[in-house]
């Protein structure tokens, strides 16, 4: 998705067609059933969707900004709108990963790091890794884990007129069902970097390896793909289509049966002042003939507490909530607090 020209793309810069070619004939279909691809930066949603036709698969993908989300919508079989880094998917259950992150650093590292990491874990074993990166960002941290969790690795250069720019490569592996760290990967992979990072002609250049693409082991039953984060838009949708209170409704009957909620025992007078503390039980209370409208708060105060001896002087912070509970008379008009 971004690039080192996200300044000048305004943090868009899709993979090059010629590149997006390239992975197509690396890439074969090997069986019959599902296949699904995922792209967690997908842009647009051209390159996924074309590799997705090109392996006959179901397509997922992830877009931040909303323009192009509404775009990738239309090409993608099921897309986020929202953060990759911030999406659920059911763990092994992706033929093959299409990982174009941005290359940025953030306050806790670089992300294309954190995508890797992140992402890696939804491809199932013998999936298929392709990995569009910088060499730039080929970092120790992200050559061992790479090393650990891909065999088969393969690194090519983007073509003549595309690498000269950002220095740009792809990279391919087969996911392994289990992490073991190869020291003799991690080598070759580095030994290929600082190859590829020189001004040599690469021999290979024009011979991009073939990788099997394997059918989807986990089935739809068991899968799951959802934002970890509910945006403004997919709230507004949820209550016009459904409503607050029938969703409320839902999630307490789905955990206790179409049966009314009943306490084991009769409720205490600090049960009742929290219920109403709490605004379960806001509204119009009647009692005695009496019609009163009530109002519960629950506020957070510290108290402190100093312990001191001839040397030494110790300060304990505590939170303490505190109950208030406003009404108003309604036939006398009168204001009354409880704390």
């Amino acid at each position: 998705m971004a690039r080192f020209a996200s300044q000048e793309k305004l943090g868009f810069y899709p993979t090059p067609p010629i590149v997006v070619d390239l992975v197509m004939r690396s890439l074969e279909r090997t069986g019959n059933g599902k296949i699904r691809v995922y792209d967690p930066c997908v842009g647009m949603g051209d390159a996924i969707s074309e590799i997705a036709n090109h392996l006959q698969a179901e397509s997922f993908g992830v877009e931040l900004d909303k323009k192009r989300a509404e775009e990738a919508k239309t090409k993608v079989n099921r897309l986020i709108h929202g953060d990759g880094l911030r999406v659920s998917i059911s763990g092994g259950s992706v033929s093959c990963l299409f990982l174009n992150p941005p290359y940025h650093r953030d306050e806790t590292g670089w992300l294309e790091n954190k995508f890797l990491v992140q992402t890696a874990p939804s491809l199932q074993a013998g999936g298929v890794l392709v990995l569009i990166v910088s060499l730039r960002s080929f970092n120790r941290q992200m050559v061992r884990y790479l090393a650990s969790m891909f065999r088969d690795v393969k690194i090519c250069r983007f073509p003549k007129g595309e690498f000269e720019r950002f220095k740009q490569v792809v990279l391919f592996g087969n996911k392994v069902g289990t992490g073991v760290h190869d020291p003799d990967s991690q080598v070759g992979i580095e030994k290929r970097i600082a190859y590829l990072g020189s001004q040599a002609e690469d021999p290979f250049e024009s011979e991009w390896p073939a990788y099997a693409v394997p059918v989807s082991t986990l089935s739809d039953k068991h899968f799951h793909f959802r934002n970890l984060e509910v945006t403004p838009e997919e709230m507004i949708k949820e209550v016009e289509e459904d409503g607050v209170e029938k969703e409320i409704f839902d999630f307490v009957v789905k955990r206790n049966g179409d049966v009314r909620m009943r306490p084991a025992a009769p409720l205490r007078k600090g049960h009742l002042a929290i219920l109403v503390a709490s605004g379960m039980t806001d509204g119009i209370v009647e009692k005695d003939g009496k019609r009163m409208l009530i109002k519960g708060t629950v506020k957070k105060e510290k108290i402190k507490t100093v312990e001191s001896d001839e040397n030494t002087e110790k300060i304990t912070e505590t939170d303490v909530l505190r109950i208030e509970i406003m009404g108003l008379n309604l036939k006398t008009g009168d204001l009354f607090s409880i704390q």
